[in-house]
């Protein structure tokens, strides 16, 4: 769960930092997801804590799925830029 946390505040992080691809749409999902993904892991670690297995279960499953999704984007939007420099 640290490193997850770590990973999200970094990735909240860069887009501060960095330049994002995709302009201020790219730029506004980044931080949406980002702050659903750490609210997620919140909420997992609390139902755990109070010894909710299967509600647990339900929020990491859907934590993980969302992360997922974001990396998926990250790459098709990486494809379609890559795509783009080489025509």
């Amino acid at each position: 769960m640290v490193c997850a946390l770590i990973s999200c505040a970094y990735g909240i992080l860069t887009t501060i930092v960095l330049r994002v691809f995709g302009g201020l749409a790219s730029e506004t999902a980044a931080w949406f997801f980002g702050i659903l993904f750490m609210v997620s892991l919140r909420r997992a670690y609390l139902c755990i804590k109070s010894r909710n297995i299967l509600v647990h279960q339900e929020w990491v499953i859907g934590t993980f799925a969302m992360g997922l999704a974001v990396g998926t984007q990250r790459i098709s939007i990486l494809n379609n830029v890559i795509a783009r420099l080489a025509t």
